[in-house]
């Protein structure tokens, strides 16, 4: 897994939340990866792939898989929201906030990323869930990819892209 240093997103103890800017990236530039093999994503590019402004809620218990994730939508112009575990995710749903896609993990304390699939899919609003596992499982009924944390970087984006281009 590579090692991202953030600068520009806080993180709230008390709910773990990360909220960044589109924009306005917490990556440092000197150790910042491109989000895909092409280099950096133009304004163009977003637009074009309908990314820009979206919104993404981040689930995962593991503070730096989580703020990597969050990095990694942030740079790609989606406005991106996080919780440490699914009845975190709950809360900020019930709550009244809407989101376009959440990237889960599946293995988590309280309520999982199978049990939010399964909650999320019963809510009016269809917002659709990608799931990130560490471990063999490859198929979630209700999920729309599952991905392997040791594939993520790769294929995050490509997933992100094909999940919300079907909404338009």
């Amino acid at each position: 897994m590579a090692l991202f240093f953030l600068n520009n997103m806080t993180e709230d103890e008390n709910d773990g939340q990360i909220r960044g800017l589109p924009g306005h990236s917490g990556l440092d530039p000197a150790g910042a990866p491109p989000i895909s093999g092409e280099g950096m994503m133009t304004e163009r590019s977003l637009l074009r792939d309908g990314l820009r402004g979206k919104n993404v809620l981040v689930v995962d218990d593991d503070s730096l898989f989580r703020k990597m994730l969050s990095e990694i939508l942030l740079r790609a112009g989606l406005a991106v929201e996080t919780a440490v575990d699914g009845e975190v995710a709950l809360r900020l749903i019930r709550s009244g906030r809407s989101y376009d896609l959440i990237v889960s993990d599946i293995e988590m304390p309280n309520v999982d990323g199978i049990e939010l699939v399964g909650e999320v899919g019963r809510m009016p609003g269809g917002t659709k869930v990608v799931l990130v596992t560490g471990s063999t499982i490859d198929f979630v009924p209700g999920a729309e990819a599952v991905i392997s944390k040791s594939n993520v970087i790769s294929v995050l984006m490509d997933e992100v892209k094909r999940v919300l281009a079907a909404e338009k």
